[in-house]
């Protein structure tokens, strides 16, 4: 994938990961308050997750790890790979800053994160693996 691809894929994806994130945060700590607050919530997730996408190179790690491990570009490996590591770091990303701006640097949003952060991980990756396809298209399509 080019690096213009990629940037539409994960424009793409943040939306499909971003809703499942916010929706199990929300869930999981303060129970459903508003339409709105949660809509703002989103777009407050989509952007930190917009800039992580530019910042950490993902897509060269994962041609790294695929290279060293011989893994075939029609293999499930490679998306299993890319899929894993954009989940590791986007939602660390955005979730440590996520709580840091809704909660501030503290013990107490450090307590809340590590309490929600491995379910964030598991929802990430099963929503970015199922996801993944379907962003995958639309973005060929929307770049023809």
């Amino acid at each position: 994938m080019y690096a213009k691809d990629n940037l539409v894929f994960n424009l793409i994806q943040n939306i499909f990961v971003g809703i499942a994130i916010t929706v199990t945060v929300t869930v999981m700590t303060t129970g459903f308050t508003t339409a709105g607050d949660f809509v703002i919530s989103f777009l407050k997730a989509y952007l930190v997750n917009y800039i992580a996408c530019l910042i950490v190179p993902v897509p060269l790690m994962m041609q790294g790890i695929c290279a060293k491990g011989r893994f075939s570009p029609e293999s499930l490996w490679p998306r299993v790979i890319q899929t894993a590591l954009c989940d590791f770091w986007y939602v660390t990303i955005i979730s440590a800053v996520m709580f840091a701006w809704q909660l501030g640097f503290s013990a107490l949003a450090f307590q809340v994160w590590k309490s929600v952060y491995p379910i964030l991980l598991i929802v990430g990756f099963a929503v970015g693996f199922t996801c993944g396809p379907v962003s995958m298209k639309i973005t060929k399509g929307l770049l023809k």
